[in-house]
């Protein structure tokens, strides 16, 4: 924690803002928007029930975990927003639980993305570069600061690691 708030003071979240600020253009517009709308939960919930649908076995513990890891890292990211309470690039603020640090939309892609990964590895290079375009938009919109997202990144691949590791105990469960 001490690490993000002196990359805080550092200013190079704002610099990279400023840097935003000279490409902004209506054709990347056009792109960066509609990214948004690839990371909220319905998009997720119509991926988990597509392959528990058609899905093989391996296939349903997999979104098993990946429903676990989800909400492991939507929780625990609401939490550390509530704590740290940082305020929006774009000033968009409604409550504390709503602030910028971490990134929702990145903690829970990458909660999600690095299982599929792990599971998958000759597809990790593509999830992985996705995650990275998700997170440059979360930036190029000013919904997050650079910090914002890699503390978001950080904390999905972690709760996913844990996951990933411990699926035996939750294979039981399920």
């Amino acid at each position: 924690m001490l690490l993000i708030i002196f990359i805080f003071n550092l200013n190079l979240d704002n610099k990279i803002i400023e840097q935003m600020d000279k490409l902004s253009s209506k054709n990347l517009d056009l792109i960066m928007k509609p990214l948004e709308e690839l990371t909220t939960f319905p998009t997720y919930a119509t991926i988990f029930y597509s392959l528990s649908l058609f899905g093989k076995e391996k296939e349903e513990k997999l979104v098993k975990l990946a429903i676990v890891s989800f909400f492991s890292s939507s929780f625990l990211t609401w939490g550390i927003k509530g704590i740290v309470n940082r305020k929006r690039p774009n000033k968009e603020f409604t409550n504390r639980f709503n602030s910028s640090f971490p990134s929702g939309h990145i903690s829970n892609y990458y909660s999600v993305a690095h299982l599929f990964a792990k599971e998958y590895p000759k597809y990790s290079i593509y999830l992985y570069s996705f995650g990275l375009l998700l997170g440059f938009s979360r930036i190029y919109l000013k919904k997050h600061y650079f910090t914002d997202v890699i503390g978001g990144i950080i904390i999905g691949i972690t709760i996913s690691e844990f996951i990933y590791k411990n699926k035996k105990y939750l294979n039981l469960i399920f």
